[in-house]
């Protein structure tokens, strides 16, 4: 029985170390971008496109005006922009919107689209809408989102480079500093925004478009499939299908898009199960098209499988965790190779995780050396929290790999 155990934890001692290395090359690709400066560089918009802006909304009575306003403030000539509402409220966010529409002085045309059901939810609504837009290109902006005034006018120059498919913005957070948990989030959002998002686009790896804060091209839309309602993650499947047809996106770090953040553990719990099952999910259905793509480079390929299965780590974290735990209780006397071993590589992972939050945190967000018992604080935070929500994220991911629909 020890020895069965014994190799089960250096399997997946094995795994976790791999995944530490990995993340701790992102933040050196991360620090290389940051010294180097971007791989593509932006344009001046001469030609102005036809624009489709695209707004998912599902009961979001408390932040749709806002984002309403926002649009109706883009610097963008008006006979090149369509606004489609995707209203699949159950709640009075369609009331607001309806009264919003017709008793302001607007200069925006919005077209208020309200589906029958929620078939296939965002992605769906996405679809449907995507079949009536007139636009070249396609930005998207959920509810909880405030676009800047020159956002379209500082993404567009990137599509004069024909295999830019779509462009990515950085998050911003509005309430941040509203609550401990939301710097928490902002923490691990920065992170994820600054050496993940960065250190891929520098690297030439595969990035993610985020579902929102973005804009695509409708044409390599089409041709990619469109969108599928087959994972909660929509965006994370789309941005792989366009990258698998050579096509790239563009991580725009200078251009932020601020956002709210879940203000409750429910809120958060939600959000992260979509996130973590739909990450499995997109594992589970893209893995076999990538590895078999011709059309991407071995070393591409490896890294775009690395990226879908980033979600599913956790897993074998939490069983590793879970197995040192029952075999420094159960086979304690004749354990300690593996006890020093679990030790190593814990001590090895938790000083990578230290590296590339540090340098998300300090570099990314330029903040001073001061700022270390702020550093200090998220980070012990942020691992409980995950800790916390231990459970919840596992079953997530199983959820992903059944195949099994995630409501939200």
């Amino acid at each position: 029985m020890e020895s069965v155990l014994s190799y089960l934890f250096y399997f997946l001692a094995s795994i976790f170390l791999i995944y530490a290395l990995l993340q701790f090359r992102l933040g050196i690709y991360f620090l290389r971008s940051f010294f180097y400066g971007s791989a593509v560089k932006q344009n001046s918009l001469g030609v102005f496109p036809k624009v489709t802006i695209q707004l998912p909304v599902y009961n979001e009575k408390n932040v749709v005006l806002d984002l309403l306003n926002a649009i109706e403030n883009i610097d963008y000539p008006r006979h090149l922009l369509q606004v489609q509402i995707l209203d699949d409220s159950t709640d009075e966010t369609s009331s607001l919107i309806s009264i919003f529409i017709k008793n302001n002085n607007l200069k925006t045309a919005f077209e208020h689209i309200c589906r029958d059901n929620r078939d296939g939810y965002k992605a769906g609504a996405l679809d449907a809408a995507l079949k009536q837009s007139t636009g070249e290109y396609i930005a998207i902006f959920d509810a909880d989102f405030i676009p800047p005034k020159d956002f379209l006018i500082n993404t567009l120059p990137y599509f004069k480079n024909k295999e830019i498919a779509f462009v990515q913005t950085r998050w911003g957070h509005a309430n941040e500093g509203l609550s401990i948990l939301t710097k928490i989030q902002a923490f691990a959002l920065d992170m994820h925004f600054t050496v993940e998002q960065e250190g891929r686009y520098f690297s030439g790896d595969f990035i993610q478009f985020n579902g929102t804060g973005g804009i695509l091209k409708k044409s390599v839309i089409d041709e990619a499939g469109g969108w599928s309602s087959d994972t909660v993650t929509e965006d994370l499947d789309l941005s792989f299908r366009i990258q698998l047809l050579n096509y790239k996106g563009v991580y725009a770090s200078d251009i932020i898009c601020p956002a709210e953040l879940p203000t409750t553990i429910e809120a958060l719990r939600i959000q992260q199960t979509r996130w973590i099952g739909g990450g499995a999910s997109c594992f589970n259905k893209l893995n076999k098209k990538v590895l078999f793509s011709s059309n991407i480079s071995r070393s591409k390929r490896f890294f775009a499988l690395v990226h879908l299965f980033h979600s599913s780590m956790f897993l074998f974290l939490f069983s590793m965790l879970l197995l040192s735990i029952f075999s420094s209780i159960f086979y304690s006397s004749n354990y300690e190779p593996v006890g020093f071993i679990a030790s190593l590589i814990f001590t090895f992972s938790l000083l990578s995780l230290i590296f590339i939050y540090g340098i998300g945190f300090w570099i990314g967000n330029k903040r001073k050396i001061g700022d270390f018992p702020k550093f200090l604080f998220c980070f012990l935070l942020f691992i409980a929290l995950n800790f916390g929500m231990s459970l919840n994220n596992i079953i997530a991911i199983i959820n992903g790999y059944r195949k099994k629909v995630l409501v939200f």
